[in-house]
């Protein structure tokens, strides 16, 4: 989560500071959001599945951002555009975390769902059941003030 927040806040910091990148960088930096997206949804998918670890993802931000850049870097200087294959390897792997965490949310939420519904039942049966003790303890306390009752008026009977 924490992780979100960070995206999301670098985003609109992002849009509201006007920086201007020179143009023999912005091949570059497109490669380093690239990599930077890719590792921050791919945290947030493992973070989902309960199997987040910060050592994993460090190594694989920084990992991918140097092999990304050196990519492009050797794509140009052997006059290919190798940068192609990390924004088509990043873009394949952005997309297919953005669904696993859609997944994840939905199930995750659906299990939250079944969990409130089966507490609701269980309260309700907790209820129906106090109810019914209540109801049987008022039937006993009722037969035994009527059996009290009886036998002090029988005691009195028999006195006379």
């Amino acid at each position: 989560m924490l992780a979100l927040i960070g995206l999301l806040l670098g985003l609109i910091l992002g849009l509201i500071m006007r920086v201007e990148i020179p143009l023999v960088w912005s091949n570059y930096v497109a490669i380093a959001i690239l990599a930077i997206m890719d590792s921050m949804f791919g945290a947030l998918a493992a973070s989902l599945r309960g199997k987040y670890s910060t050592p994993n993802f460090l190594t694989g931000l920084i990992g991918n951002s140097i092999v990304a850049v050196l990519l492009t870097i050797l794509g140009e200087r052997l006059n290919i555009q190798l940068n192609v294959a990390a924004i088509v390897a990043f873009g394949v792997r952005i997309f297919s975390n953005i669904s696993e965490i859609r997944r994840l949310t939905i199930s995750n939420l659906r299990e939250k769902r079944r969990e409130i519904i089966r507490l609701r039942h269980e309260r309700r049966a907790e209820a129906e059941a106090a109810e019914r003790a209540a109801y049987v303890e008022s039937m006993i306390g009722d037969n035994q003030s009527e059996a009290t009752d009886q036998h002090s008026g029988d005691n009195g009977k028999v006195g006379e």
